[in-house]
């Protein structure tokens, strides 16, 4: 499985890009706590983006079966590290609540679109092990997300520790923009053909 392109780069993409979103969670949870912020306030954003990926579970088998799912792919971590890029910047708790919101709205269909395409190359007698690895990837790095936004939250102040979850959810997304193999990927129902056509469909028992 790990030579075939797009695996590699939506496994390790998928890892950049939860450490950032991760981190940036924590810290700004953390960094609002410190300030003084009402705990109810803050639990409002969990709120907002638990809100937002219902609100997108309710379209993303449509949105899957309908738009490319190398352009949603890569829309969806565009999102992500825009978002992570400009909450530092925000004015107040509702922006911030108003881009998890946002988030949440993609999600649902960018997780569907990368575990179908892993799914599907994935032979039969593997499945247990493809997806442990995939897990491990999606959160692995991702917890060390809050010991990280801590210290660095102690250390550099933060609006630095904000932008240094930036970095990694950047790297994801300018990795998969530049991945041909991801831009390439057809809307669902032309997963197979297409998988067939560039050799990285294994065929199933």
């Amino acid at each position: 499985m790990w030579e075939r392109a797009v695996v590699r780069v939506l496994l390790i993409c998928a890892c950049l890009l939860n450490l950032g979103w991760a981190g940036m969670m924590m810290s700004v949870t953390l960094g609002l706590a410190d300030r003084g912020v009402e705990p109810a306030l803050i639990g409002l954003l969990a709120t907002a983006l638990g809100c937002g990926a219902l609100a997108g579970a309710v379209v993303a088998a449509r949105l899957v079966a309908r738009v490319p799912s190398g352009i949603l792919i890569i829309a969806g971590f565009l999102m992500c590290a825009g978002v992570v890029a400009i909450v530092p910047f925000l004015p107040g708790l509702g922006w911030i609540g108003a881009m998890y919101a946002l988030m949440g709205l993609i999600i649902p269909a960018v997780n569907a679109a990368v575990m179908g395409l892993v799914t599907l190359m994935t032979p039969n007698e593997l499945m247990g092990r493809v997806g442990s690895v995939s897990q491990f990837f999606a959160s692995g790095a991702a917890a060390f997300a809050p010991a990280l936004a801590g210290w660095g939250i102690g250390m550099i102040g933060w609006e630095l520790t904000q932008i240094s979850f930036a970095i990694p959810t950047a790297l994801a997304a300018v990795l998969m923009l530049a991945s041909r193999q991801v831009r390439q990927v057809p809307a669902s129902p032309h997963w197979e053909s297409y998988l067939e056509e560039s050799g990285a469909l294994s065929a199933r028992d």
